[in-house]
């Protein structure tokens, strides 16, 4: 091994087989530079030569696959590398300077290229993050606090990530995810991630199990799970990254749970005081349409077919799903505020709908989804309460998204026998402010989407009404545009 027995001076020729001889020699060279003396600990020059003997790759060519011929740890006994470790950790963790060389070479070892499932692996990476976590968990201790503090910095935090990232050996998954909960509370919680970090937490999360919440970790992959949304930008081309869409299909479901408590979707008045709520609409004559989603459901809006088709296709099936069994109002609300978002961003721009595109080639999930909002018109014909009045708005948005002049004779059929069930169910009579959007719904359609005998429904229950705010509307609208009634009809007298 050329220059380590002048390191060591160490000048006489050994008799010894090479191995052994290169493997003491590493040792002396490990043990004067872990003594005592500051003054060698900080000496870059000095920890140069230990740095070539153990990385694994060239770190100073720009193929980052290039195996560094220097590395000697080929060489070296599991009980010599036991014994390296040892060493460096012991004098890491009484060093008063917490960026000292010590760390950049700990650092090292726990981002190095080793074999997968190796015994360099075990001894190195899962050895210096067993200590690590051990660190991290008696951190508290009043006796330890001082050392902590400096044992600890972004960049050690940051090479531990890496070498989680870089980990499959199921065996030690307990040990992954507490070491991985105790960074992230220390730093990435509270710190903005980079699309880098990102890509690290989908690599763990991959190679261990992010579905399966049976076991104490749960909450932290929620937790990480809504930061990686609330941070990724959702025009980033990690959305394009197969990886990514992988956990974006295992993780769907908890996203939305979100989607609950997100005024876009479900506005958390109408939680509070339903009665009141309504006041306040007719009032101020809500508009939803206004409003965006908080920033992990951003994403929707910039999502298009000639890069995310799998992801469209996961959106989908996830909405497909929500809707095969008995809704709630809530779940149907999240279904529309998702339709009604995705894709959005581009119709500003005069591009074409790109949901419309696909919904145009499944009339069948077309129909399905339009199908579950009417009464005594759902698939599983169950008696139900006429849906509150956002959901009746949001289909309205829908439907105005399409270009419904040339839809089909069934699925204008659907819609028209819908929403007469809609204004004829007895049980529980249509809101007014439903029948007002369906006015500004015909006033923008005309004749196109509803049949005249609807049309001419929907203005008689309008003005006959004991709201002022829709008799007003429905007279304004019959003045302004007198072709929307039957001519035979005069409700105006």
């Amino acid at each position: 091994m050329i220059g380590l027995n002048d390191i060591t001076n160490n000048n006489n020729q050994s008799e010894e087989p090479k191995q052994q001889s290169s493997e003491q020699d590493v040792l002396n060279l490990v043990h004067k530079l872990c003594d005592n003396d500051d003054t060698v600990v900080d000496n870059k020059n000095d920890f140069h030569p230990l740095f070539k003997y153990l990385a694994v790759r060239d770190e100073h060519e720009n193929d980052s696959k290039k195996i560094n011929q220097d590395c000697i740890l080929d060489g070296l006994t599991n009980e010599a590398k036991l014994e390296i470790r040892s060493l460096l950790l012991d004098t890491f963790e009484g060093c008063k300077d917490p960026y000292s060389n010590l760390k950049n070479v700990v650092e090292l070892l726990l981002t190095n290229r080793y074999k997968r499932d190796s015994k360099d692996e075990e001894i190195f990476r899962f050895g210096i993050i067993k200590w690590y976590q051990t660190i991290l968990k008696h951190h508290d201790n009043e006796n330890f606090g001082k050392r902590y503090n400096q044992l600890i910095s972004t960049s050690t935090i940051e090479s531990v990530l890496v070498a989680l990232s870089k980990t499959k050996n199921q065996s030690y998954s307990r040990l992954v995810y507490e070491t991985l909960g105790s960074i992230w509370r220390l730093h990435y919680k509270t710190n903005i991630q980079t699309e880098r970090d990102i890509t690290m937490f989908l690599s763990i999360f991959k190679h261990y199990e992010y579905i399966g919440y049976h076991e104490p970790y749960s909450s932290l992959k929620q937790d990480i799970t809504n930061s990686i949304y609330n941070y990724l930008d959702p025009k980033s081309d990690l959305w394009k990254n197969k990886e990514f869409q992988v956990f974006f299909k295992q993780s769907i479901v908890n996203l939305f749970q979100n989607a609950y408590y997100d005024d876009y979707f479900i506005p958390q008045q109408y939680e509070i005081d339903y009665d009141q709520y309504l006041v306040d609409w007719n009032t101020s004559q809500y508009d939803q349409s206004i409003k965006k989603p908080k920033p992990r459901f951003m994403f929707l809006a910039y999502i298009n077919l000639n890069d995310h088709q799998i992801i469209y296709t996961i959106i989908l099936d996830f909405l497909k799903v929500s809707l095969s069994a008995f809704p709630t109002w809530k779940e149907k609300l999240i279904v529309l505020g998702v339709l009604n978002y995705i894709g959005s961003f581009y119709k500003y721009f005069g591009i074409n709908d790109p949901l419309l595109s696909i919904l145009s080639d499944d009339s069948i999930l077309l129909q399905q989804l339009i199908t579950f909002f009417y009464p005594e018109k759902n698939t599983f014909n169950i008696p139900q309460e006429q849906d509150h009045v956002i959901v009746h708005y949001e289909l309205l948005r829908l439907l105005k998204r399409f270009n419904l002049h040339s839809c089909n004779h069934s699925f204008k059929s659907i819609i028209n026998e819908g929403w007469e069930s809609i204004i004829n169910f007895k049980q529980d009579p249509i809101h007014p402010s439903s029948l007002y959007h369906l006015c500004n719904f015909i006033k923008d359609t005309g004749n196109k989407v509803l049949n005249q005998d609807l049309i001419d429904l929907v203005f008689e229950k309008s003005l006959k009404s004991n709201h002022k705010y829709l008799v007003d509307h429905a007279q304004t609208l019959i003045l302004e545009h007198s072709h929307l009634l039957c001519q035979e009809r005069q409700m105006i007298k």
